[in-house]
Parts: structure tokens; C-alpha cells; sequence
């Protein structure tokens, strides 16, 4: 991303606590992306029995994908986390996934009302069409009112406008992403 943008990158989310998670870590740094990670504790505290976050796809030959998600560390998302988004980012992408997390649509929310007051853009992705289904009526509203840009792929698009009665998913996205979006916005953080 760095490399493609020339501007700052930051990605903002519960820190490595595992070998898994302090590699990512090592490897976002490798690339220059600013990775504001908690240092580890002292002494052990609730997130010791938490893995890093991780995502399996698998993708058949026809480029049909599956995918199976577990949310570790990120499922202890909080309000609280939204003061790690940098004053200078222009870009807050918010994943689907976080709906699913305890505190999710409330660490969302913190973290769209700083991205508000820094004049950041904000991003969706809906992660994939179950996670659509789950949070429906919340993900709908988020489209409506601060998101800024939907990214997503056909089926979850279809999911994300079923109750869009006469819109059809290709033009709710288009409808989502104009004219509020400007490439020439500094680069994201991510919720």
C-alpha cells in the first residue's frame, strides 16, 4: 500500500500478543505501515488466552471463495481503541467482521466520531454476506449516514441491498461510493 500511495499508512487493532501476531506486526513495519500495537504486558491480563485474529479463504478453481474467520484479539475491540486513529489519517475502513465483536458496533462508532472530528473519510467492507445478514439493519444504516464508500463483492453488495426495495447492488454501491470520495484523500487507518 505504501509503496502504491506514497503516503502514510496506519493500521489500528489489538496488538500481536502470539508469534502469529507479533509477525504481522514485524511485516507491516518491513513495509512502512505504522502499527500502533500496545507493548506486551508484565504481567499476564485477559488478552493473554486471545490468538491473533485470522482468516482462512479458500478459493476453488471457478474462483467461487469461502471463507472462515475468527476474530481473536479484535473481538476485544472498544470505544476506548478510536484514540488510536492518527490525526493525520484520511481514511478510517471499517471491516464487517468488527459488527460480530462484543463491543463492535460501539468501538465503530467511537471510531467513526474521530474520523469525523480528524475529516477523515470513512469505508466499509462488509466482510462477506453472512456477516451482511447478522447486522443487516446496522449495516444498512452505516451506509446511509456515515460511510462514505461500500466495498464489497456482488454477494455481498445483493446482501447489503435487500431491503433497498427498486435498487438494485450494483448501483446501491455506485450510489454509496459518490461524489463524498476523493482518491487524493491521505491514505487509510483501519477499524
Amino acid at each position: 500500500v505504501t509503496s502504491t500511495t506514497q503516503r502514510p499508512v496506519a493500521r489500528s487493532s489489538r496488538g500481536p500478543g502470539d508469534d502469529l501476531g507479533r509477525a504481522f506486526g514485524d511485516d507491516l513495519a518491513r513495509l512502512g505501515v505504522d502499527f500502533p500495537a500496545a507493548p506486551a504486558p508484565a504481567a499476564p491480563g485477559p488478552l493473554d488466552d486471545l490468538a491473533t485474529g485470522r482468516c482462512v479463504v479458500l478459493v476453488t478453481p471457478g474462483g467461487e471463495r469461502t471463507m472462515s474467520t475468527f476474530l481473536g484479539r479484535a473481538s476485544t475491540l472498544s470505544p476506548a481503541d478510536a484514540a488510536s486513529i492518527p490525526d493525520d489519517a484520511g481514511w478510517l475502513i471499517v471491516e464487517g467482521y468488527v459488527f460480530d465483536a462484543p463491543r463492535g458496533p460501539e468501538a465503530i462508532a467511537a471510531a467513526v466520531e474521530r474520523a469525523r472530528e480528524i475529516g477523515a473519510k470513512i469505508v466499509l467492507t462488509p466482510s462477506d454476506a453472512g456477516c451482511v445478514d447478522r447486522h443487516l439493519a446496522a449495516m444498512q444504516a452505516f451506509v446511509t449516514r456515515p460511510c462514505d464508500v461500500l466495498i464489497g463483492n456482488e454477494e455481498e453488495m445483493r446482501a447489503q441491498s435487500s431491503a433497498s426495495a427498486g435498487v438494485a447492488a450494483p448501483e446501491r454501491a455506485r450510489i454509496s461510493s459518490s461524489p463524498r470520495c476523493r482518491p487524493s484523500s491521505p491514505a487509510p487507518a483501519t477499524c
